[in-house]
């Protein structure tokens, strides 16, 4: 039996409007960014390794991820964490300073209405949503929201349910609202989820990558009574 019209009508509003490949997003990268993969590093790509491994990032990382940095210019002393659209093209970056202060993070004047490093995701397997770039860094085929959320507007929700890819959730603890949100968006159109129980951490970035291992092989399936359950705990 065949879905019902007004399903059937949801779906096809959903896909109306996509951009035209000739409007989609892409960036430059600061003109003085450097790679942390070169075999000889400054004083500033030392620091910025160093800094990466205290935050359980190894080289592999910095490898697959092509993390690099800037030395001078705007983004003097911060790491660049790039992001590749699906055919390869810079499509937005963050830049992370390493210290924390009021502008931890400062990036392009560009859209985040997109699908952070699409080149390496795989949307025929479970995808994990998390929060920030070292929680992805940490996770397995994860895309970063970057603070943000997802709509039925967001190019990251559109691929999800094209594929009907299956979600892992794994947002940071005090996110409860914005996962309660996703969690009823996903669940209205058919997308299998789980959500990851964080434990003692307060986000996935703190987390070693055999701890994410051990915890997203204990996620439990989220259904619609879990919604509500939520809901009322979180209001009591």
């Amino acid at each position: 039996m065949g879905a019902p019209r007004e399903d059937l009508g949801r779906f096809e509003a959903l896909f109306e409007g996509e951009i035209p490949e000739e409007n989609i997003q892409v960036v430059d990268l600061p003109s003085d960014f450097k790679s942390l993969t070169r075999a000889h590093l400054d004083s500033c790509g030392r620091k910025m390794l160093k800094y990466l491994e205290g935050r359980g990032i190894d080289k592999k990382d910095v490898l697959g991820w092509k993390v690099g940095y800037c030395s001078s210019g705007r983004y003097r002393d911060r790491v660049i964490f790039p992001s590749f659209n699906e055919d390869g093209a810079a499509n937005y970056f963050v830049a992370r300073a390493l210290t924390e202060g009021d502008f931890k993070y400062l990036n392009p004047a560009a859209s985040r209405n997109i699908i952070f490093n699409e080149l390496y995701l795989d949307f025929d397997k479970e995808i994990t949503i998390v929060e920030g770039i070292f929680d992805a860094m940490k996770a397995v085929n994860a895309v970063p929201i970057l603070g943000s959320t997802l709509s039925e507007n967001s190019v990251l929700f559109k691929k999800i349910i094209k594929h009907d890819t299956p979600v892992l959730l794994a947002l940071d603890k005090d996110a409860k609202w914005k996962a309660l949100k996703i969690k009823r968006l996903l669940l209205k159109y058919g997308i299998e989820i789980r959500e990851l129980d964080l434990e003692e951490y307060e986000d996935v970035g703190e987390m070693s990558k055999d701890e994410f291992k051990r915890l997203s092989s204990q996620a439990s399936f989220i259904q619609e009574e879990d919604i509500l359950t939520s809901l009322i705990s979180n209001i009591n």
